[in-house]
């Protein structure tokens, strides 16, 4: 895989009062970089918080740090950074700020039949932000968010829509730091506004995102995690009347060892990553079992037709049959065509034997040109 530095993926940007959604290539270079993008089907993972997040996602996806120095001690270098880790002081590469998401893959996962993305941000509530860099090894587009509107989205309000209406139809997962954002409540205040937002897309409903969200254990409280799970999702019923399974699939409360206790970071993190893949694994058996779950390749086109449709004031969902047909329109006279047809349909052995297969081959035919998305994918 080409090494480079830069993870940013999405970015929201206040210019001149206006809400500006930067995006750039990244996902298209990762996906594109992978060895059999028409075969593999990613997974994505969306991890919402600051420092704790940043400790997760260094463990989780080791690369577009600085390139590995084969000439020091290792074993050094690896002892080095276990000690950075406990301490919170490591960083990820590149520069962070409010409104900016980053896109990085999981090493071991390229050359499966599942590799896994994991996208990071946090929860902007200030409209404070900077345009993200041009840089020469990414292409980055620039969108108004809500043009011709007659109030302009602050940017918490974009965050929310960037967050539920644009990833969430491709998410399998999203985790939430609770030490980063100020605790239980802050998540679920955010998770009742993304109700309000409405159905992000037609997928259907079993394919859903699931939550995990992220706590530090309290002392050696190992039984803990279905109370605060319990208590959670009561916090939730009395935020919104809204049913939260229409949208999110399952949530569960983790909690994970303090960073006082002395463990690497690696140690610290293994049972989110375990809870992560098995979530993933459930939501990846019912898009099989939908057949929605999409190539590299359709990933990616799906994710920039979307990419065009949350920037628009509408809030009707995001129909991914119909956008199959944005290169392919339905001709607006296919009806006059029909009915020409069938009435040169004398008899009833014909319209069964003949007209009908016809007409059902040709539509079929019509929905499904070469490379579409239309076959069922096992999982291995």
């Amino acid at each position: 895989m080409r090494y480079c530095k830069h993870t940013q993926w999405l970015g929201l940007a206040v210019n001149d009062g206006d809400v500006v959604l930067q995006n750039t290539d990244r996902l298209e270079t990762l996906l594109e970089d992978l060895p059999d993008p028409d075969e593999q089907s990613p997974s994505l993972f969306v991890f919402i918080g600051n420092r704790s997040k940043a400790m997760a996602i260094k463990e989780l996806a080791k690369t577009f740090s600085p390139p590995p120095d084969y000439g020091h001690d290792t074993r050094r270098r690896s002892q080095h950074d276990d000690e950075l880790n406990r301490r919170g002081r490591s960083k990820l590469n590149g520069r962070r700020t409010h409104g900016e998401i980053h896109l990085h893959i999981h090493p071991p996962s390229t050359f499966s039949s599942k590799p896994v993305l994991l996208a990071e941000g946090d929860l902007p509530s200030l409209d404070r932000s900077r345009l993200l860099a041009i840089e020469k090894c990414h292409e980055t587009a620039n969108r108004l968010m809500d043009a011709g509107a007659l109030i302009t989205p602050t940017l918490s309000e974009c965050a929310d829509r960037l967050y539920f209406k644009l990833l969430s139809p491709f998410a399998d997962v999203f985790c939430f730091f609770a030490d980063d954002v100020g605790g239980l409540r802050p998540i679920v205040q955010r998770l009742a506004i993304w109700l309000d937002l409405g159905q992000p897309s037609t997928l259907p409903e079993s394919t859903r995102p699931k939550i995990i969200i992220v706590i530090e254990r309290d002392g050696d409280d190992y039984n803990g995690d279905e109370l605060a799970s319990s208590a959670f999702k009561q916090m939730l019923s009395e935020e919104t009347t809204i049913d939260i399974s229409k949208q999110f699939s399952e949530i569960k409360v983790l909690s994970l060892e303090a960073y006082s206790k002395n463990l690497s970071n690696k140690s610290r993190h293994r049972e989110l990553f375990e809870h992560l893949l098995n979530f993933s694994d459930q939501v990846r058996e019912a898009k099989v079992r939908t057949q929605t779950l999409f190539s590299a390749c359709h990933f990616a086109a799906f994710f920039n037709h979307v990419l065009n449709h949350i920037i628009t004031p509408s809030t009707g969902p995001f129909n991914f049959i119909s956008a199959t047909r944005i290169d392919n329109a339905v001709p607006p006279d296919l009806g006059i065509h029909l009915t020409e047809f069938l009435q040169n349909i004398r008899t009833p052995q014909k319209l069964l034997q003949f007209a009908i297969p016809m007409i059902a081959s040709s539509l079929l035919q019509d929905a499904y040109p070469p490379d579409m998305h239309c076959k069922l994918i096992i999982i291995p």
